[in-house]
């Protein structure tokens, strides 16, 4: 895990990225790299979306996961981590709990309140405003809740 260190300016900064393998969230890691040269906590929520997410995930440079769904969530926390550092950042994959959106969303500003983050990136999916109603929005309740900059990468529909 990447803690906050304290230097003589007082804390390393990290970033944290909210990670579930699905395409949007590449492209705010990809955001994260253009925009930040601090250190970033990769964050993968456990939920049965990331356990999809996990079978399509490219794990041939990372160890075999055992069945159990927190392993292939980890699975794709390692991948988003191996996506920052491939591209320059220095980033540790970190895993959740959360079931369904308002979870999801806690437990992304809670990671980022223990990684002490200068700023949340998290990936929106591009739903309609009635799918955002009906299914809820991660993205929309992360800036809800958190008490730091969020950054919302849009999707590339937009």
């Amino acid at each position: 895990m990447i803690p906050p260190v304290s230097t003589a300016e007082g804390v390393r900064p990290v970033i944290l990225i909210a990670y579930d393998g699905s395409d949007d969230a590449r492209k705010a890691v990809r955001a994260a790299v253009e925009l930040f040269s601090e250190p970033a906590v990769v964050l993968c929520v456990h939920t049965p979306a990331t356990d999809e997410a996990a079978a399509q995930a490219d794990t041939s440079a990372m160890p075999a996961a055992s069945d159990d769904s927190h392993s292939l969530t980890r699975v794709v926390a390692a991948e988003g981590a191996e996506l920052a550092r491939a591209a320059g950042l220095e980033a540790e994959p970190v895993v959740a709990e959360g079931g369904g959106v308002a979870a999801v969303a806690n437990a992304i500003v809670r990671g980022a309140d223990e990684h002490q983050a200068r700023a949340i990136l998290v990936g929106r999916r591009g739903r309609s405003k009635l799918q955002s109603v009906v299914l809820g929005s991660v993205s929309s309740a992360v800036v809800e809740r958190a008490t730091r900059p969020v950054l919302v990468v849009p999707s590339r529909k937009h």
